[in-house]
Parts: structure tokens; C-alpha cells; sequence
């Protein structure tokens, strides 16, 4: 019936509804900014003026425009206000590595690049809001295999496609908020930004600063009653983890958990802190399947789940799983999995091999072939295997090709060859890149990575080898690769808090750490294990640490201090005897 519903409905842009509620509900408040809360009047001259200043500068109806802001109420205004005049956005985290930056900008060509927020003070634009469904909408940049990051050519239609449904099954309203936990050029933040705004909605912002603080997203959902909570898993664990004992989000409603596998304890861990009627939904999907495409509603999780469920596909969505020859796969056959419907990309920017290679005709249907492996379970519940290769990973809800890993790094004077893995299991991995050379830099090459890839890229271990082994095709050993394991050398302390910080970390990484002064986010550290250690050395040992001090000063040598300025030599002796 819900499919039925959402076939032949009207088309709509992103921004459309947007503009009608800023004039049927002009004072509700739109976005929330630290201590500004701007209205859907407000914001609309704030696009208006961002549309009036990106047509001063030439640009026109099917233009690509790149933004580089910061998170804030520019950065919203700028991405509608170049949608009013007909262009697509191309975001850009000011996180990425300059050398990315330059690559993405090289490959998109864009008509104009925002990198301030002086559209502001112009006046309103006056010309016609542009207003074509079948435009598109946003190019969102992705790791490529080929060492260049690759676009992603997203419509209007095929985005509000996934959105209308999402709307419309969790009944969202002009009464509900979402914390926009992730960056704009992470396509969960369209729904967060245009789902919202499209029901009259509210979208709460993060400052910069704080993208990545737990302890500040507890105090915004408190303070703002948020409703509606969008993220990778490892982002809710992150709050969760740190916050079990004491909160309690009584006006969060709803969960969108996606972007990578979902560990099994994490809807109970949601249940245990949220209102009686709060749900956990689990989604996937792909970026060039229109932001999510499948759905599970997750009430209890079953003992015998090796994995929360992928679900089924959402309504106007489809898919299919098949072999090699595109033959439908039985129950309990694994096989690759297949989007289709109507929130399929039109394709990959300047690159038709790929996008034809990617998006494929079966039977008179589009279909993107995502490359992942998938199994019908009872009542056709789709359960996700993971990837069919081993070149590919998500980390964190970043798709990473590591075979753009690789790439960099052949490009680094006195490499040879380069292999890169993942180690860990599926919940928390771990990239460790191996490789020969001579007369290789160590610390130029590090340099060299923070320079050309995003820091969720970079891999925390770099080993060299004198020769790779091979299998019996004569092919790199990916899988005696992932057998190799660390040789740290021990580190033997007396100090009593130096043994405590020491000895959390080494049970969160799973190996030795053999430096003091090493960045632990080099070592393997995210922020999901950096919340964990928190809350362990607070439960634990009765210290309390921010994460933001972690992130400030990442090693084991700092944070020693840090404790050492809490306890003096009596409290330290009583916390080596765990009588705190």
C-alpha cells in the first residue's frame, strides 16, 4: 500500500518545500546555532542573499558550485541559496587535505568555489526560484580505487525520493529536531538538512569545535528536546558509551543507525536511555543509491543474529541479489546485492566508464551494483555479508577504496610497492598499510598522508617489508598480510597512573604500545575507543577526563599528566589496588 502510494506522486526539489514553509510558517525556528536561533523567514533571506551573490558571479542553472565553509548558518544558506538559482553543491569538509581538495576541485570544475560567508549581507535575490526535480542536486565525493576520488551525480527527485518515504513512515513533523552530527559532505546530513526544513522542522547545529564531543551532544539534545537522532553506529555508541550512567533522553524518538555494521548491543544500550516509545531503525544503503534504500526497525535483537538485519528495501525502492550472471539468488545463497527504484544516481561525475560499468540494465531496469554481498533470509530479510572484494572497507561510515590508499603512496619518493589492509573485526577495523623501498622518510612520509588523505584514511600502522609474500598465482598475499602481527617493545613503568593509562589503552587497541609520546590516533585509536577509555577510567578509577583533552594532546605520556594532576601519590596507590 505504502509503495503504491509513493509511485506516481509529484516530483520535488530539495529546496521547494523549504520556501513554502518559510512563508506559511515564517517564525518557526529553522536552524539553531550555539545561541542563535534563526527562523524560516530568516534563513530565507539568508538563501536568497546567498542565491543573489552566486548569480553576480555568473552562475547559472546547471552549474556545479563547490563550497568550503565551516558548519553554521552560512554553510545552510549557501546550499540552498545555490539550489534557488538552478546550480547543484559541491560540499567539501575544510577538513579534507589540501591535496584532496585540489583533486576534487580539478575533477568537478566548478563555476564557483565559497570559501566565505560575505553572500550574507547582500540583498535578496528577486529572480525566479528555480524549481527542476530532475536537476541535479548535489555531487557528494567518495574514495576512488584509482587513487582519485570519484562524484557522485545526485538529482533533486532521486534525493526526496528516499526522503518523503523516511518522512512519512516515522511520521516527521514541523514538531520534531535532528543534531546534525554529520559533516555536509556525508550524505546523511541531506536528510537532516533538507528532511527536516521540508516539514517545518528544526535542524540543530554543531560548531566546528565540537563535531566530534559527546559531552556537548548530550547537553544540546537536553537543552533543544531533540527528537531525532542520525548517524553512523560508531557516533551513537560514542554518546552512549559515554553517557550510560547518567543520562536520560526522554525527548529523543527516533534513532537512523547506518553507514557501517551496527554492533548488537547498541539498540539495547539506546533502549535503556530513551522514552518508552523511541525507536531504533537500522539503514543502508550507498551514496549513489539516494542516501539510505533499505530499512529494519529493530525492537529486540534476536540471539541468534550474528548481525542486525539489513531489512528490506525501502518503499519506491528495490533490490535484488544475484550471481555472476545476473541470475536471482534463492534463500540462504549469498549474492551480490543490487539497488534499484527511483533514488539511483544519474552516475559518476566525468567518468562514463565507471558509471557504465556501475549502473547497469537488467530487464528493461537501472540497477547499481554496489559490490557488496548480500543473503535472503526467512521472509526475504535481507542480511548484509560485506564486500565482495577486499579492496574496499568502511570505517566510520567512510567508504574507503584502499586502493586510493595505495595509490598516494606509490607516489612517495623511495616506495616500491605498496599493499594495504584492514585488521580487526567488523565492528572495529583498523588500517595498516605495508610496503617496500629504500631510503623512505618516515616522518615526511606521514607528513606526506596528512596532506593527501582524510584523516579517517590514513592508516595507523605503516610496516616495511623486504619482499611481499605471494600465493600461488603469484599475486600479493592479502591474507598472510592480515596474519602479521605487531613486535611492540614493552614498556615497563613504576608509576602508578602511567601502568593505569597504559594498560586501558592496551586492552582498547589489542597490542602493545611501545611509545609514550606515539599519537594514539596513529596507533589505532578512533573516537569510538577514545569515549571508551573515558568512561572506563572514569568507572574504573573515579578520573575524569574529556575527550577534547584527547584529542588536543593524543598520547599516553599527556594523559599520564593529566592524571597525575587529579590524584596525588596516596590516591594513586589506592587506584593501583582498585579500591576507587
Amino acid at each position: 500500500m505504502l509503495d503504491n502510494q509513493f509511485v506516481n506522486r509529484k516530483k520535488e526539489t530539495l529546496h521547494g518545500k523549504f520556501y513554502k514553509n518559510s512563508l506559511e510558517y515564517p517564525e518557526r525556528i529553522a536552524l539553531i546555532y550555539e545561541e542563535q536561533k534563526i527562523s524560516y523567514r530568516i534563513l530565507r533571506t539568508y538563501a536568497l542573499s546567498a542565491a543573489n551573490y552566486i548569480s553576480q558571479q555568473g552562475v547559472k542553472k546547471g552549474d556545479k558550485v563547490a563550497v568550503i565553509l565551516p558548519r553554521g548558518i552560512g554553510q545552510i544558506a549557501a546550499l540552498l541559496g545555490i539550489l534557488t538559482v538552478g546550480a547543484a553543491y559541491v560540499p567539501i569538509s575544510i577538513r579534507q587535505p589540501l591535496a584532496r581538495r585540489k583533486r576534487i576541485l580539478e575533477n568537478i570544475k566548478p563555476a564557483i568555489v565559497l570559501q566565505e560567508e560575505n553572500f550574507l549581507n547582500e540583498k535578496p535575490w528577486e529572480g525566479r526560484i528555480e524549481n527542476d526535480p530532475d536537476a541535479s542536486a548535489y555531487v557528494i565525493y567518495t574514495s576512488g580505487s584509482s587513487g582519485e576520488p570519484k562524484g557522485v551525480d545526485m538529482s533533486h527527485a532521486a534525493a526526496m525520493n528516499t526522503i518523503e518515504v523516511v518522512l512519512h513512515m516515522w511520521n516527521i513533523c514541523e514538531m520534531d529536531s535532528v543534531l546534525n552530527i554529520s559533516a555536509f559532505d556525508f550524505d546523511l546530513s541531506v536528510f537532516d538538512i533538507f528532511g527536516l526544513l521540508s516539514v517545518g522542522g528544526t535542524v540543530v547545529m554543531i560548531d566546528e569545535k565540537d563535531y566530534r564531543d559527546p559531552e556537548v551532544w548530550k547537553r544540546l539534545i537536553e537543552s533543544h528536546e531533540i527528537t531525532i537522532w542520525n548517524s553512523a553506529p560508531a557516533l551513537l555508541d560514542m554518546l552512549l558509551t559515554l553517557e550510560k550512567k547518567e543520562c536520560s533522553f526522554s525527548t529523543l524518538r527516533l534513532a537512523f543507525v547506518s553507514g557501517d555494521w551496527i554492533p548488537l548491543y547498541l539498540p539495547e544500550a539506546w533502549y535503556k536511555v530513551v522514552a518508552e516509545n523511541a525507536q531504533f531503525v537500522a539503514l543502508g544503503g550507498a551514496t549513489e543509491g539516494g542516501i539510505w534504500s533499505n530499512y529494519y526497525c529493530v525492537s529486540k535483537v534476536d540471539k541468534s543474529w550474528k548481525s542486525i538485519p539489513y531489512g528490506k528495501a525501502l518503499p519506491s525502492q528495490k533490490y535484488r541479489i544475484v550471481d555472476e550472471n545476473f541470475t536471482e539468488c534463492e534463500v540462504n545463497v549469498p549474492g551480490e546485492l543490487l539497488i534499484g527504484g527511483g533514488s539511483l544516481a544519474n552516475g559518476y561525475i566525468n567518468d562514463e566508464e565507471l558509471t557504465n560499468k556501475k549502473f547497469v540494465m537488467d530487464k528493461g531496469e537501472r540497477w547499481y551494483k554496489t559490490g557488496d554481498c548480500g543473503v535472503y533470509r526467512e521472509n526475504r530479510i535481507i542480511e548484509f555479508l560485506g564486500r565482495l572484494e577486499d579492496t574496499q572497507v568502511k570505517i566510520r561510515g567512510h567508504r574507503i577504496e584502499l586502493g586510493e590508499i595505495e595509490s598516494i603512496l606509490k607516489e612517495f619518493p623511495g616506495i616500491n610497492e605498496v599493499v594495504v589492509i584492514h585488521q580487526g573485526d567488523k565492528y572495529h577495523k583498523e588500517l595498516i598499510a605495508f610496503y617496500s623501498g629504500h631510503n623512505v622518510i618516515r616522518s615526511d612520509m606521514e607528513h606526506y598522508l596528512e596532506l593527501h588523505l582524510p584523516a579517517y584514511s590514513i592508516p595507523s600502522s605503516i610496516i616495511q617489508l623486504d619482499s611481499f609474500p605471494l600465493n600461488a598465482n603469484g599475486k600479493v598475499d592479502r591474507n598472510k598480510l592480515k596474519e602479521y602481527k605487531k613486535t611492540d617493545n614493552l614498556y615497563e613503568s613504576s608509576s602508578k597512573s602511567s601502568n593505569i593509562v597504559l594498560s586501558i589503552w592496551e586492552e582498547l587497541l589489542g597490542h602493545r604500545v611501545s611509545d609514550l609520546d606515539e599519537n594514539l590516533f596513529k596507533i589505532g585509536a578512533d573516537s569510538l575507543l577514545t569515549a571508551r577509555f573515558v568512561e572506563t577510567i572514569g568507572t574504573r578509577y573515579g578520573v575524569k577526563v574529556h575527550m577534547k583533552e584527547i584529542f588536543e594532546k593524543p598520547t599516553i605520556r599527556e594523559l599520564i599528566k593529566l592524571v597525575e594532576g587529579q590524584k596525588d601519590s596516596e590516591d594513586l596507590e589506592s587506584i593501583e589496588e582498585g579500591e576507587i
